[in-house]
């Protein structure tokens, strides 16, 4: 399997990475396991105007493994539940439909989540732990930001890096080598794996977004999260800060699991497009450290 040559594939002067490649990266998507039914049935009803918590619910009581995470998740410290929950209906109505989304695709992608990805240098579960944190980071990302952000942004965090899983088949032998030359000369990953395949893993990560049906929101975000001023919508932003958080978790508490180093001038110029105040930086690193320990993950930091 191989990246189709580009060249005729120009868009107003431009190669669209999305097109370029879009036949490749969706051959090596489907070779991912598929998204379970519970998940792909939330994502539709999601993109329902008239969905009901009763649609929802009936969803989740279906699957067992989705309920009894669904349920810990609301009882949870930081889900701020005074009274046990012990209703799917009334858990969903205390996350919201968007953190059980989240919660559904997380389920669903543990396994392919759960592996090593030495192309990329990440351990195991390394994926599956950047994943999580940088949708918690997300959460309060959107609870802080003065600019209005959607409630998919915490999906779009979630599912940021899912690309790589994709990439990971095209960096076998030569291309690997020279991706680890070119970072080593001071490249960003994006801007890496575009000089050695010609598209990124935020793109890749796009591609996999709508083949999977996702709302278009959550695509931009996961396709743009390297390169946010490129995006119509704010959404990016608040997923490159929140895979900005994610990174100081991970220096916070010694792991080794984020994958590249935030550039300070982009980060600083993202929180002004979204209002989100960097001063504040250090406490939202420890309240993401204090919402992913006070929740049944089964992840660890360190």
């Amino acid at each position: 399997m191989a990246f189709e040559t580009p060249s005729r594939l120009a868009v107003n002067g431009r190669v669209d990475p999305m097109l370029a490649h879009a036949h490749a990266i969706e051959e090596a998507a489907a070779q991912l396991t598929p998204l379970s039914h519970s998940a792909s049935r939330l994502v539709e009803l999601n993109s329902s105007p008239s969905v009901s918590i009763t649609d929802v619910a009936g969803v989740i009581v279906n699957d067992q493994v989705l309920t009894a995470s669904l349920l810990r998740e609301a009882n949870s410290a930081a889900s701020a539940a005074t009274d046990p929950i012990s209703t799917v209906d009334v858990a969903v109505v205390r996350l919201g439909m968007s953190r059980v989304m989240t919660l559904a695709l997380r389920l669903s992608l543990s396994r392919e989540m759960s592996g090593p990805l030495p192309q990329y240098e990440l351990g195991e579960g390394h994926l599956g732990l950047v994943s999580v944190v940088g949708s918690i980071a997300a959460e309060l990302v959107r609870e802080q930001a003065k600019v209005p952000m959607r409630p998919e942004l915490t999906t779009a965090a979630l599912l940021r890096d899912i690309g790589m899983l994709v990439l990971a088949r095209f960096l076998d032998g030569p291309p690997q080598v020279l991706l680890e030359v070119v970072r080593g000369e001071g490249a960003s990953l994006a801007d890496g794996e575009r000089m050695v395949l010609d598209a990124n893993h935020g793109e890749a990560g796009g591609l996999l977004c709508q083949t999977w049906r996702l709302p278009e929101t959550v695509r931009l975000g996961v396709q743009y999260h390297h390169d946010p001023f490129e995006c119509p919508d704010p959404i990016a932003h608040g997923v490159f800060l929140a895979d900005t958080i994610a990174h100081h978790v991970a220096v916070r508490t010694g792991g080794t699991w984020s994958h590249s180093t935030p550039d300070d001038d982009v980060v600083a110029a993202s929180a002004e497009a979204i209002a989100f105040d960097l001063s504040r930086l250090d406490g939202v690193v420890d309240a993401t450290i204090a919402r992913f320990s006070s929740r049944d993950t089964g992840l660890s930091l360190s």
